[in-house]
Order: structure tokens, then C-alpha cells, then sequence
């Protein structure tokens, strides 16, 4: 009997021929904690090797907005100069965009940080895998096809609209993977939007809302 196979959780075309780490293992250098049971999902090789480009930025973001708040920050920091001394697109990146701010965490008193800009195609591209990998996990199948994925950063929400998802989020079911440094809710409806968020390292929150077709809509 044969066995049946499996479809690529990412583009649910094409037969999955390898796994995929959902979040991406680069925001977790090594030496990694051996008790963090990382997280894959099925994916055929063109996904999985089609964003290692956008991880390694990904990974710098994440890495300057989260690294001081994680538990080894050191490690974090000379992950990050090693990935930029490879990189020059991405060191340059930073070099000349980087810019005094402050931050008011929990109503405290403002404390200086650093703000980063960065090309956000590759930010959604992979926010957007993530999303399809975790919509896998939730359902065991992939986002139908035509499904679009729009990505929100949390501090690009206007202060009401953050307020309302806030306590929308509240409500939903809450998961944490890799002993916590990753947590998501989300709300998948049989139609209509589907609402995800999530938080790297509980210091970096994004959500995205996917719009999805019927399957009754995708033909074979």
C-alpha cells in the first residue's frame, strides 16, 4: 500500500521532501539550549531554502529589538556581529539607518534604545511563513490557495486599533513554543479573516490577518 504524501505546509503544492523550523532556528544561535524542542513542519525544498536570505535579516531585527532582554545577551550580540561580518548588505543596513530613540517599557521611566530600519518585504515574507507553518500545525493542512497574508508590526498599530486587538487577543487561545520564548493566540473562523498573534523573547509582538478562499474555490 502506498503511503500517501505529504504536502508542503508553506505553499500546499508541492510535496514536502524536508522540515522547516517554525520560528525560523537562526534567532536561537548556538550553543542552543538543549531542552528547546524545536518546532518543523513539512515543507518541499523550494520554501524551505527559498528564505534563508530573509531569516538572516529577520534574525538581526529580532536579535536588536529582543537582545538585551534575553537571557544570554552576550551570545545574542556576537551572533549578530558574526551574521553582519558575512553580510555587508545587512551591516550596512544597520550602519547607516541605526538612530538614537527612547522607549517607555510598562509605563516606566524612558530609557535609550536604539531603532533600526530595515526593508520590510523580507519582515513579512517571513512572518508570513511562520503564519502558514503554525495554521499547519492548528489544522494538520495548509492555508488554502489564494490565501494573502497582510503582517502588522505591533508598534505600527495606531494606539486604538492596538487597544481593541489587544483585548480581542486576550480572548483567544494561548500556545508558547521553545520553553516560551515564542507565543502566539489565534482565531481561525470557519470563513472570513483569520487573526494571528505573536511575540518573540515577550518583548517583540506582530500580527497578521489572513484572508483565505474556500476550498470549495481551489480546483485540482
Amino acid at each position: 500500500m502506498k503511503r500517501k504524501k505529504t504536502l508542503c505546509a508553506i505553499c500546499g503544492i508541492n510535496v514536502a521532501t524536508t522540515d522547516d523550523h517554525i520560528p525560523p532556528k537562526g534567532l536561537y544561535p548556538p550553543p542552543r539550549d538543549n531542552n528547546i524542542n524545536m518546532n518543523t513542519v513539512p515543507t518541499c525544498a523550494q520554501c524551505n531554502n527559498g528564505g534563508s536570505v530573509d531569516d538572516e535579516i529577520f534574525k538581526v531585527l529580532i536579535g536588536i529589538d529582543t537582545g538585551e532582554h534575553q537571557k544570554d545577551s552576550s551570545r545574542i550580540v556576537e551572533s549578530l556581529q558574526a551574521t553582519m561580518i558575512h553580510n555587508g548588505r545587512i551591516e550596512n543596513q544597520v550602519r547607516t539607518s541605526a538612530r538614537r530613540t527612547y522607549a517607555q517599557p510598562n509605563g516606566a521611566v524612558l530609557k535609550p534604545a536604539v531603532a533600526i530600519t530595515f526593508d520590510f518585504t523580507p519582515y513579512q515574507r517571513v512572518v508570513e511563513r511562520i503564519v502558514r507553518g503554525l495554521h499547519w500545525m492548528q489544522t494538520g493542512r495548509a492555508l488554502p490557495a489564494g490565501s494573502t497574508v497582510r503582517v502588522i508590526p505591533g508598534n505600527q498599530l495606531a494606539l486604538p486599533v492596538a487597544t481593541d486587538i489587544i483585548e480581542l487577543m486576550e480572548l483567544l487561545p494561548l500556545k508558547k513554543l521553545n520553553k516560551g520564548t515564542f507565543a502566539y493566540r489565534w482565531h481561525i473562523p470557519p470563513d472570513g479573516e483569520q487573526i494571528w498573534g505573536m511575540q518573540f523573547f515577550e518583548h517583540h509582538t506582530t500580527f497578521a490577518f489572513v484572508n483565505t478562499l474556500s476550498d470549495s474555490t481551489v480546483t485540482a
